[in-house]
Parts: C-alpha cells; sequence; structure tokens
C-alpha cells in the first residue's frame, strides 16, 4: 500500500497528537510540512512531543512562495508546498486556508475529517471516533457548521465500510 501525502500545519500536528491520532494517521499518510512551520511547532511544543513531530514530518524548503490575498506567509508555503511536492491533500485547521482549496480545487481536510478517512480504513471504530471527534471540539475552535458536517461525515464513513 502506497501511502499518500498530507502537507499539514502547526495547529493540525499539534491537534492530531495530543488526541492520539498522529501516530495512527502515519500508518496511511506521509506528512510534509516546511521549516517554517516547525519552527512554529517547536515554539508551541518539547520534549517527546517535539520529537515526535520531527519523527513524523518530511520537511520541505519551499523557495519563492507566491503571494495570495489574505494568507499569511505560512500558509501561503503551506499551498506552495502541496503544488511542489504533488501531495494529496492539505491538512489545517485554518478556516481561511480550507477556504482557499475549496475555492481552488485542492483536496483537504481538518483534524475532523481525518478522523473520518482513518475510520473507512478501519483505523478507528465508530466509538474510538466519537471520542476523538469530542475531543477535538472541545479543544479546538470549530464553527457549529464544521462540527455538523464532521458527525455528517463520520455517518457516511461507517456506512461505506
Amino acid at each position: 500500500m502506497e501511502k499518500k501525502s498530507l502537507c499539514a500545519d502547526a495547529c493540525s500536528l499539534i491537534y492530531l497528537y495530543r488526541c492520539d491520532i498522529l501516530r495512527h494517521a502515519v500508518r496511511w499518510y506521509n506528512f510534509y510540512t516546511t521549516p517554517e512551520i516547525l519552527q512554529e511547532l517547536s515554539v508551541k511544543a518539547s520534549g517527546k512531543e517535539l520529537q515526535s513531530y520531527y519523527n513524523v514530518t518530511e520537511v520541505f524548503h519551499v523557495p519563492n512562495t507566491r503571494t495570495r490575498k489574505g494568507l499569511s506567509s505560512n500558509d501561503q508555503s503551506l499551498i506552495d508546498l502541496f503544488y511542489q511536492q504533488r501531495a494529496y491533500a492539505v491538512l489545517s485547521e485554518d478556516g481561511k486556508i480550507l477556504q482557499f482549496c475549496k475555492k481552488n480545487q485542492i483536496q483537504h481536510f481538518c483534524s475532523l475529517s481525518l478522523i473520518c478517512e482513518l475510520v473507512k480504513k478501519q483505523e478507528f471504530s465508530m466509538d474510538q471516533a466519537l471520542l476523538k471527534l469530542e475531543f477535538l471540539i472541545e479543544s479546538g475552535r470549530y464553527a457549529p457548521w464544521v462540527v455538523q458536517q464532521a458527525y455528517s461525515m463520520l455517518k457516511e464513513s461507517v456506512a461505506s465500510i
């Protein structure tokens, strides 16, 4: 089985690690990021958590980041990394990035929707997925419509097995 690649931002990696999803997701996905995002992680994490990010991510330098209105330089480099590495999808919790991806027909996930993908792969049972969703919803700042969509996607994921 060939792993698909996800270009991940700092917040997504943090959520996945702290909710004990990252170690499951690496069985199915390669995680790509940039030096700037890894630097952001080093400010927000330490010790074992930080080492985990270094162990599971491949870091790529993205030269000459294109300017895209409404996106920070780190966000822009994440999008450029997606194109540069011909990745499968972008993984982000940032609404601006996700909206950009949707508008530009780029496959994208947030941590909530990635859980649903892992259910389809039978990495998590419905009960495990619900616990992880609830933890993320409490930890994150998700709009109510995003939460509703995640629950709908979870039902669809279970039905597709």
